[in-house]
């Protein structure tokens, strides 16, 4: 048996287009359709089997969503574009397999067939009708091959190697490196065929280049796709109890203690939830953390402490650490510490120490949220202090740090890097540099924050916005391995 596989919407813009060189008066309405319809029957004429055809019912893919510039239907006359629907209608009727794809493109549906008939042992030979480069990829050996009609050439791997200078399966690689102008995207500049040859076959995949070779182009290509798929997500979403979803549907149980809260990686250690830059998930986080409970196994209040710490709780940050430090076995449901201070899940999880560690850390210094945010989360038995030696983002040094009834008497901050720092403190300071009140966003790159998108919210929550103490936030242009010091203006 051998199965034919035709790319549709190639064939009918060949159709399509073939007329137009005609130079009829008109287009024939469905003349396209005709002339596809005229190409199976000939192959079924001559013996062919087993047909099936791929169409791009919907010229936009998933593709789209990953990069912009990826081909679209714009463009498209549609006295062609209305014979899609047509084509897919008569080619069932007349008892051929169509795949009219949707999200996908036809070229998707045509590697998928390839490669599950390629796997049927009776099947002899896998013909894909197309010259698409992309679909040379499929190619395995004799056994499935690619046809170009136009040009009357059939192409085993052999051939394709002998067209593209690499094997099928690195098509993939070398076609991101030289682009694809009929796909819209446009590779790497300064690279060409030969080139692009020559590295696939002396590093193969891309993903196993060394770092230099492609150089910032490949951190940029990279980047880009990381950023692509980052908008195919789904937004967050505020449930019918006020709570941040853990899924997709309002499913959530207010009486569920479970110690996993993933679902809050946004508020911590991510920073795509803020109480000054999304209040609304912000309060949604904080209604999760009050369902979920505090007594748990010892990871999970270590975590807890970290959650508590973002939702400026200090007090209750504060409890949840003597929690954690209880002795094992004597809360129930709960981990602790066992008496070598190791956290107790049980057994020993090593979270639970470097969770209540950072904790600790988030209670006294933030630097997550596009500044370095002091004593967010002092609790009241911590109302004076002093530390020193903290990192926040950005090559800052936080060199010593006194506060007296929980406002800061005294910071000495090192800049290693230089470039702006925007500190948010709870009382007025003052220095013998130029500060100045904080506006707009911070220029220090460091400090980029991602913009969240708008949360879907339930018609039955109750969403109330967070009340906030009064801070106060600074911006001092520095320069590197300068120490800067600030002392409190009451």
């Amino acid at each position: 048996m051998i199965v034919h596989l035709l790319d549709g919407t190639y064939e009918l813009f060949r159709h399509f287009y073939g007329l137009r060189r005609a130079k009829l008066p008109q287009d024939p309405p469905l003349g396209a359709v005709l002339g596809m319809l005229r190409t199976v029957l000939q192959m079924i004429e001559g013996g062919a089997t087993h047909i099936g055809v791929a169409t791009d019912h919907v010229i936009e893919s998933f593709r789209n969503e990953l990069y912009a510039g990826y081909k679209t239907g714009e463009g498209i006359e549609p006295a062609l574009f209305a014979q899609f629907q047509p084509l897919e209608e008569a080619l069932a009727a007349m008892g051929v397999a169509v795949w009219p794809m949707v999200e996908l493109e036809a070229d998707d549906g045509l590697a998928s067939a390839a490669h599950l008939a390629a796997l049927d042992p009776r099947v002899e030979k896998v013909s894909i009708w197309t010259p698409d480069k992309d679909l040379a990829q499929c190619v395995v050996g004799e056994r499935v091959v690619q046809e170009d009609r136009r040009s009357g050439q059939v192409r085993n791997a052999e051939a394709i190697r002998a067209k593209y200078g690499v094997d099928p399966v690195h098509i993939p690689d070398y076609l991101a490196l030289v682009g694809d102008t009929a796909d819209g995207y446009p590779g790497i500049a300064g690279i060409g065929t030969k080139t692009a040859a020559t590295l696939v076959n002396r590093y193969g995949r891309l993903e196993d280049f060394p770092p230099d070779v492609l150089g910032l182009n490949r951190d940029a290509a990279f980047a880009d796709s990381l950023k692509a798929l980052r908008n195919r997500l789904p937004p967050m979403h505020i449930g019918q109890h006020g709570q941040l979803q853990e899924w997709l549907d309002d499913v959530d149980d207010p009486t569920d203690h479970h110690r996993h809260i993933s679902h809050l990686y946004g508020l911590f250690p991510s920073s795509q939830i803020s109480p000054y830059r999304t209040p609304k998930l912000y309060s949604a986080a904080k209604q999760t953390l009050i369902q979920r409970g505090d007594v748990s196994t010892g990871w999970s209040m270590g975590w807890k402490v970290n959650w508590w710490a973002r939702m400026l709780d200090g007090n209750h940050a504060y409890q949840l650490i003597r929690r954690q430090l209880t002795p094992a076995g004597t809360q129930e449901g709960g981990g602790g510490t066992y008496n070598n201070l190791f956290d107790a899940h049980p057994p020993f999880q090593i979270d639970g120490n470097f969770g209540c560690t950072s904790g600790i850390t988030e209670m006294i210094m933030q630097s997550a949220d596009g500044e370095i945010h002091l004593l967010p989360a002092i609790p009241d038995v911590w109302p004076d202090g002093l530390i020193t030696g903290l990192r926040a983002r950005g090559g800052f040094e936080i060199v010593s740090l006194h506060w007296r009834k929980g406002r800061i008497s005294k910071l000495e901050i090192r800049s290693a890097l230089g470039g702006n720092l925007r500190l948010r403190v709870p009382n007025e300071l003052k220095t013998d540099n130029k500060l100045k009140l904080a506006t707009g966003t911070n220029p220090n790159p460091f400090y980029r924050v991602y913009a969240a998108t708008a949360p879907v919210i339930s018609e039955k929550a109750a969403v109330r916005e967070p009340d906030l103490k009064k801070t106060f936030v600074y911006d001092l242009a520095t320069s590197p391995g300068i120490v800067y010091t600030f002392v409190s203006r009451e």
